[in-house]
C-alpha cells in the first residue's frame, strides 16, 4: 500500500525517520564489508609491489612470470585461466624467454660483433619492458573489473535484504494499524513508533498482543467499561456566577425622547420651536432661519425620557459535571505461577489500557512485579520500543501484590497522579494484604483514587484482597470470558 496510509498511523515524519534509519544501517554494514571483506585484498597487494618494481627498471624474465602467474590466479578466480588469452600470454612469456637466450648464447667477442650484440639485448630488454607493461595493465583492469563485479553484487544482495527488511517491517505496521483502527484508536496513536529502536521481533510480539485484544471482545468491553465507571462519576461543585438585576429606581436616559426638559441651541428642525420655524414663512426672514441652521444656533427642546436602573449582583448555584479522566495506573503479575498464557493475558491488557490511556490524555504507569517491582512512567515522550522492551521482562518468582500496591498508593500522593484508576491483573495466588497497607488503601480511595482487579483463572482469590477493590472481574483463559462482575460496572455496561 501507498506510504501515505502508514504516515497516518506513524505521522509522515516517523517513516520517514525509521525509513532512513534503516537505509542508514544497511549502509553502515556495507561500507565496512566493501572496505574490509573484499575477497581481493591480497591480488591488489601483488600489482601494487609488480608496479613499483616496475617502475624501478625491473622487468626481467622472473618477474614476468612472477606476474602471470599471480594474473593467472586472478583469472581463475574469475573464471577465465583457460582462456584463450593465458594462452597467448603463456606464449608470449615463452618466446621472450627463448629471444633472451639466443642472444646470450650468440654473442661475440669481436668489436663489430659486441656492438652487434649490444643492440640484440637491448632491443631483447625494450620487448621485455613492454611486455611486463602491457601484463600489469591487463592485470589491473581484470582485477578492476572484478572488484567492480564483486561490489555491485554485494550491493545488490544488501538492497535484496534492506527491501524484504522493509517490506515485513511495513506489512507487520500495516497489520497492526489495521488491528488498532479496528479497536477503536484514533489515527496516529502510535506514539513516537519511529522513536527508539523497535525491532521486528517488538513488532510482531505487539501485533499478536493486538490482535489477541481484537478478537477477545470481552476484554474490550473491560477496557471500555474502565473508561466509563470513572466518566459516569458525577461531581457537584458550587461556582459564582453574576448577573444584571433592577435597583427600583430610575436614570435619565438622553437617548429616549419622551418627554421635553428644556430649550437648547442646535440644528435639529424637527425639534425647532415653532418661532424658529415661522422664519420660513417669509422670504426675507428664511434668510435670518438659514444662517441659524447653517450656524446650529435654532432653538430647539431639550428632551429625554428614564430608563430603570440596573446593577451587577453576585450569586452562587451549584453546577454538575462529569468528573475528568485522572491518571491510570497499571500493576502486571509477572510471577512463576503466570507463565505462559496468563502472562499473556495480563501483558496485551497492560498494552491496550496503556495505550487507551495515552489515546485519552491520561497519564500512565506501569508496574511490573512478582516480589519486587519494576516501574515505567508513560506521561512523558515514551516510545514504544522502551514499552515493549518493558513489557518483555518477567520476574518469575514468588507472587507479592503487597510491594506493587504499596509503590502505586504512594505515587497517588503525589500531584500528577492524584485521583487515579488503578488495574491490577493477576492470578491472585498470593498471601493477602497487609492490614497497614489496607488502611493506606482506604485512605487513598477517599482522595478519589479507584481500585479495580482482574484475576486470570482463579475465581477464589482471598476475600481480604477483594475487599481492597472497588470492582473484580474474573478471566476464565479457557473459554475467553470475563464474569462475576461488579453490579456497579453491570449498570454502566447496561446504559450502553
Amino acid at each position: 500500500r501507498d506510504l501515505a496510509e502508514f504516515s497516518s498511523v506513524m505521522g509522515v515524519g516517523g517513516i520517514k525517520r525509521k525509513l532512513l534509519d534503516a537505509v542508514a544501517e544497511c549502509a553502515d554494514e556495507l561500507r565496512h564489508q566493501l572496505i574490509v571483506d573484499t575477497p581481493y585484498t591480497s591480488d591488489k597487494g601483488r600489482l601494487i609491489e609488480s608496479e613499483k618494481e616496475f617502475s624501478g627498471g625491473v622487468y626481467g624474465i622472473p618477474a614476468i612470470r612472477s606476474d602471470f602467474a599471480a594474473f593467472r590466479e586472478l583469472a581463475k578466480k574469475a573464471g577465465e585461466d583457460s582462456s584463450e588469452e593465458m594462452k597467448i600470454w603463456a606464449k608470449e612469456i615463452d618466446d621472450a624467454e627463448n629471444r633472451a637466450k639466443l642472444v646470450q648464447k650468440f654473442s661475440g667477442s669481436d668489436d663489430r660483433r659486441k656492438r652487434k650484440d649490444v643492440a640484440e639485448i637491448k632491443k631483447t630488454d625494450n620487448d621485455r619492458r613492454i611486455l611486463r607493461k602491457r601484463l600489469l595493465k591487463q592485470w589491473r583492469q581484470m582485477l578492476e573489473r572484478e572488484q567492480s563485479k564483486w561490489e555491485l553484487e554485494t550491493i545488490a544482495e544488501y538492497r535484496r535484504k534492506l527491501m524484504e527488511k522493509l517490506r515485513k517491517w511495513l506489512e507487520i505496521l500495516q497489520k497492526l494499524a489495521d488491528m488498532l483502527k479496528g479497536l477503536g484508536f484514533e489515527t496516529g496513536l502510535l506514539w513516537d513508533l519511529s522513536k527508539g529502536n523497535l525491532s521486528l521481533g517488538d513488532m510482531e510480539q505487539m501485533r499478536r498482543w493486538a490482535e489477541y485484544i481484537e478478537q477477545n471482545d470481552d476484554i474490550k468491553k473491560l477496557c471500555d467499561m474502565l473508561g466509563r465507571l470513572r466518566a459516569a462519576d458525577k461531581v457537584k461543585r458550587m461556582e459564582e456566577a453574576k448577573r444584571m438585576d433592577y435597583a427600583g429606581a430610575f436614570v435619565p436616559d438622553i437617548d429616549s425622547k419622551e418627554e421635553i426638559v428644556g430649550v437648547r441651541i442646535g440644528k435639529d428642525i424637527e425639534y425647532a420651536l415653532p418661532q424658529e420655524k415661522a422664519l420660513l414663512a417669509d422670504a426675507e426672514t428664511s434668510v435670518l432661519f438659514d444662517l441659524k441652521f447653517a450656524e446650529g444656533r435654532l432653538m430647539c427642546f431639550d428632551m429625554e425620557g428614564l430608563m430603570p436602573k440596573k446593577e451587577e449582583k453576585t450569586y452562587q448555584r451549584e453546577v454538575e459535571e462529569e468528573e475528568k479522566m485522572g491518571p491510570v495506573i497499571i500493576c502486571v503479575d509477572t510471577s512463576g505461577s503466570m507463565q505462559g498464557a496468563p502472562e499473556m493475558i495480563a501483558k496485551a491488557v497492560a498494552l491496550f489500557m496503556s495505550m487507551r490511556a495515552m489515546a485519552q490524555k491520561r497519564d500512565c504507569l506501569l508496574i511490573n512485579f512478582s516480589t519486587e517491582i519494576e516501574a515505567l512512567d508513560l506521561s512523558g515522550e515514551m516510545g514504544v520500543a522502551e514499552v515493549m522492551q518493558f513489557l518483555r521482562r518477567s520476574f518469575h518468582g514468588g507472587t507479592d501484590a503487597a510491594p506493587a500496591l504499596d509503590f502505586a498508593v504512594k505515587m497517588m500522593g503525589e500531584y500528577s497522579y492524584e485521583k487515579s484508576d488503578l488495574l491490577i491483573v493477576s492470578d491472585f495466588v498470593m498471601a493477602g494484604v497487609p492490614e497497614d497497607l489496607r488502611a493506606q488503601i482506604s485512605e487513598a480511595k477517599k482522595g478519589g483514587n479507584k481500585f479495580y482487579s482482574l484475576c486470570v483463572g482463579n475465581d477464589e482469590f482471598p476475600s481480604e484482597i477483594r475487599d481492597a477493590f472497588d470492582n473484580e472481574w474474573v478471566y476464565n483463559p479457557d473459554t475467553g470470558g470475563i464474569f462475576e462482575l461488579h453490579e456497579k460496572l453491570q449498570n454502566v455496561g447496561d446504559s450502553r
